[in-house]
């Protein structure tokens, strides 16, 4: 038994229209249909939709998200421009992890400064 487009949509944090409009873009594969033509997704378009997803919520464009999650098959042309695409955007991403645990370590430092204030600023009422 597969999900329902309401089910995928809680799993994967998706709206139900962007669900129908990933599949009608390509980057969703055209979904199994059910009794009364309700569309039935699976495990995968669980994981493909949480992909897409993460892609699109960083700002990759509709087109290479369609690339990144495009399989390549053999006598394709474009098979090492996907690979560079893929490395491209994943030494992207670690780039992006650098500047975010920088930013976390100066938060976490602001942090700790202001608590340090706020200890020395403390009097003996407010030690109760």
């Amino acid at each position: 038994m597969g999900l329902k487009t309401g089910a995928l949509a809680a799993r994967t944090g998706t709206n139900p229209h962007m669900i129908r409009y990933y599949e009608r873009a390509g980057l969703l594969p055209p979904a199994n249909r059910g009794g009364g033509g309700q569309r039935i997704y699976s495990e995968d378009d669980v994981a493909r939709l949480s992909f897409v997803r993460k892609c699109r919520d960083f700002g990759i464009s509709l087109e290479e998200v369609r690339r990144l999650t495009t399989p390549p098959q053999d006598g394709d042309l474009p098979v090492k421009q996907l690979r560079e695409l893929g490395r491209w955007r994943l030494k992207s991403v670690r780039a992006k992890l650098m500047e975010l645990s920088e930013l976390k370590d100066g938060l976490v430092a602001f942090i700790a400064a202001c608590d340090a204030v706020a200890a020395s600023q403390k009097t003996p009422a407010d030690a109760h």
